[in-house]
């Protein structure tokens, strides 16, 4: 029924910790979009008031969990920034014993 290679990519794409899990979520949601655009076209060529309003609502909703999504990836984007400085900065309670190196 599915391809066996197809279902094998698929999973490696959306394999791993949060980062590829998300972008998976992410290229889903976008996938959406694109057929939510697809049907309001479709509707718009045929004339059908319910298609297009059916396709606007459905992008909207679509647009609606992307949002978070958005805002998401650029508290993550902060937090990892602000551990990195973090890093850098030496903490003041860790010293270091003059004679042997060990953290005090």
């Amino acid at each position: 029924m599915w391809n066996s290679k197809l279902v094998s990519r698929i999973r490696e794409f959306c394999a791993g910790h949060r980062r590829s899990e998300h972008r998976c979520h992410l290229t889903g949601w976008w996938l959406f979009v694109g057929s939510a655009i697809f049907f309001i076209i479709a509707g718009l060529r045929s004339g059908d008031v319910l298609t297009i309003v059916g396709g606007i609502l459905f992008l909207l909703g679509c647009l609606l969990f992307l949002y978070p999504m958005a805002c998401l990836c650029e508290r993550a984007e902060e937090t990892r920034r602000g551990a990195e400085e973090v890093r850098d900065t030496p903490r003041p309670e860790e010293r270091v014993c003059p004679r042997c190196g060990e953290r005090i």
